[in-house]
């Protein structure tokens, strides 16, 4: 790993408020970077002294000889801190070998040993029931706590805490994905109180977390009521202007109704002469180490691009793929996942290239943002909705993107309700900002209480 890279645990030493809750009456210093002392009474073990480790291989296949199970996955385990029963796991087939050796018990611990990120490696869940039918998948760690030395929900809590965490980050190996060799998880210190101390260590952990993570969803939800209002005011101002005095016509089309009557309305493809799609056709045949810029997805808020994900193709390759350059206020669409969310084309992306993206050359009659806020709106989400009902997968095509039919108003009171609309939407994002902030500060506020808990820096004993 670069030498820039650590993990985060150096921010939370230090930063415990004092009084919030008492430390043990002794401590002895450790060889570990990541828990430098712990209490007096507390011991520190390598992880394969008290756990087996087994890295699960098996895969999604289904195979006629073998018997029916449920596989429990990567996503399900980096989501959710607990795997239980009512989950909607992957069906799929396995040995009986290995539904002996990966089948789920409670207590047992499971940890993510991939990713695309150094500092993203062992994310844990714990597992809450048993479940006969279900069975640890691939590119996951198994692990069985061996119960007389430690509980299981402890162990879960010390790996999903910085202390925990520090190790499989140092260990991580790779370049554009990660991963932690088995020995490497093994190798793992961990902090083992004495089984009484860990029982209320996870009791108060359970009662805390439960607290904050109450609050985060609230936050959350929050957010959520805001981006709907969000929506909802933009596709208003976009499909029925600003004067809700002036007289309406109805559209025929399905979820935009009434328009002012003295709008038109046509198809897209009247308003584009070019509309087209980045390279779909084997792509990775023009990548590069360096070179010209191309996008292959996209983070949209708001019009603009807030993140992209982007490869590199020659200068060739760039001449000979002509047709999906991207230029200064061409619009740009997501095909698949979240169909048609679409932002205008920034300077600093003048002439970078495309993959698999819809690309809307500057229109006549709309100003890009305002097309764009159409794009984004009910008015097109129940219109690509209609033209992909029943599809194995909504899969955003040129075709459909031509036949899209919106208003349009003259360009002076497009750009009369883009000014409406600029300061309320940044209003929206400054207070959609801040809760963020704190949902950020009770994340950080959670992992240095339960870090803090599991190395002994707080002694929490009386408080369960």
């Amino acid at each position: 790993m670069p030498g820039t890279q650590k993990s985060t645990l150096d921010q939370f030493k230090g930063q415990k408020k004092e009084g919030s809750h008492p430390a043990y009456q002794e401590y002895k210093q450790t060889d570990h970077k990541c828990f430098e002392k712990i209490p007096q009474e507390w011991e520190t073990y390598k992880l394969k002294q008290i756990s087996g480790v087994f890295p699960s291989n098996v895969d999604k296949k289904e195979k006629d000889e073998e018997p029916s199970i449920r596989l429990c996955n990567y996503t399900e385990v980096y989501n959710n801190s607990e795997i239980t029963a009512d989950m909607d796991f992957m069906e799929a087939t396995a040995k009986k070998s290995e539904i002996q050796k990966f089948r789920l018990e409670k207590g047992d611990v499971i940890i993510t040993k991939d990713s695309e990120s150094w500092d993203d490696i062992g994310v844990p869940s714990y597992v809450a029931q048993t479940m006969d039918d279900v069975i640890c998948g691939y590119h996951l760690a198994h692990l069985k706590p061996y119960r007389s030395t430690i509980d299981g929900k402890y162990l879960y809590y010390f790996l999903e805490s910085e202390a925990g965490s520090y190790h499989f980050h140092i260990e991580a190996n790779g370049v554009t994905r990660y991963g932690i060799s088995t020995n490497g998880i093994k190798e793992a210190p961990v902090t083992v109180p004495p089984k009484g101390e860990q029982e209320a260590i996870v009791e108060f952990l359970d009662r805390e977390t439960k607290k904050i993570d109450h609050l985060i969803e609230k936050k959350t939800k929050l957010i959520d009521l805001i981006e709907e209002k969000r929506t909802a005011m933009i596709t208003d101002a976009v499909t029925q202007g600003l004067d809700s005095g002036v007289g309406t016509k109805s559209s025929g089309v399905p979820g935009l109704g009434e328009i002012p009557e003295d709008w038109d309305l046509a198809p897209l493809k009247y308003s584009s002469r070019n509309i087209t799609v980045g390279i779909v056709s084997k792509p990775s045949q023009y990548y590069v180490d360096d070179g010209v810029p191309a996008l292959r997805s996209l983070n949209i808020k708001e019009n603009k691009i807030v993140e992209n994900e982007f490869v590199y193709i020659s200068e060739e390759a760039n001449k000979e793929l002509k047709g999906s350059q991207l230029h200064t206020g061409d619009l740009v669409s997501v095909r698949s996942g979240d169909p048609g969310t679409t932002a205008v084309v920034p300077e600093e992306l003048d002439g970078a290239n495309c993959i698999d993206l819809i690309i809307i050359r500057k229109p006549d009659g709309y100003i890009p943002e305002f097309l764009s806020f159409l794009m984004n709106s009910e008015a097109s989400t129940s219109q690509i909705e209609a033209g992909t009902e029943g599809a194995a997968q909504q899969h955003f095509n040129v075709g459909e993107v031509k036949e899209l039919v919106f208003p349009k108003p003259d360009l002076d009171e497009q750009k009369e309700i883009l000014n409406w609309l600029s300061p309320r939407l940044k209003g929206m994002d400054e207070t959609e900002a801040k809760i963020r902030e704190g949902i950020e500060r009770l994340k950080e506020y959670r992992t240095t209480l339960i870090t803090e808990a599991v190395t002994g820096q707080i002694d929490v004993r009386g408080e369960v």
